[in-house]
């Protein structure tokens, strides 16, 4: 009797160890929107345009598949990697932050403006903390496709988080573009390019 509940009891922490390696894969994840930063209002002083064509950005990464890596424990390397469209989760991310701003937005044509560019850099590297970096070249362009700003955003955000979790890497990337948002129409020069005409 002894031997079949040791047996069980053996069984059971082998289910749970494998249960729990395989929950902890985040190879070939889906992506999934969800900010917690906040989009900050646009600037009062600034007539802004009203709607806005927003083409899908560039994907130049070397390695487009990979997006993270967890490096806690000494000499093993958890990568975070998907297999969805990386280029289309930013645009549509800068889509719905832009939205949110308070710009009308079209996936192709009819906007005022149109934003567009090259994803350089988007990157999560966790150790102690949740580490995110972007790097996006951004062009402005009016409806004539004359350029009224283009330049590279640069931003990083750092959270706190349990180990190795697709809703903290979700939470990074997704802020990382917020980010991106928020400095475009913090910025004088870029809000003169938002600006009408």
């Amino acid at each position: 009797m002894q031997h079949r509940a040791l047996s069980l009891i053996v069984v059971l922490l082998l289910c749970f160890q494998t249960t729990e390696a395989l929950a902890k894969n985040l190879e070939n994840i889906h992506l999934t929107w969800k900010p917690t930063t906040t989009v900050k209002p646009r600037s009062k002083s600034v007539n802004f345009v009203e709607r806005i064509t927003v083409e899908e950005f560039a994907d130049v990464r070397k390695n487009p598949e990979l997006l993270g890596e967890n490096r806690q424990e000494p000499n093993l390397v958890r990568r975070v990697t998907t297999k969805d469209n990386v280029s289309a989760f930013v645009t549509e991310g800068m889509r719905k932050s832009l939205e949110i701003a308070g710009f009308g937005t079209t996936r192709s044509g009819g906007g005022e403006l149109t934003v567009g560019g090259e994803l350089r850099q988007y990157f999560v590297n966790e150790e102690k903390l949740y580490k995110g970096n972007i790097e996006i070249f951004i062009s402005i362009k009016d409806s004539q496709g004359q350029t009224r700003w283009s330049g590279v955003i640069k931003s990083n955000q750092e959270r706190w988080g349990v180990s190795y979790k697709d809703n903290n890497y979700f939470e990074v990337l997704s802020d990382l573009i917020v980010n991106v948002v928020n400095n475009l129409l913090e910025d004088p020069e870029t809000q003169k390019a938002f600006a009408k005409r």
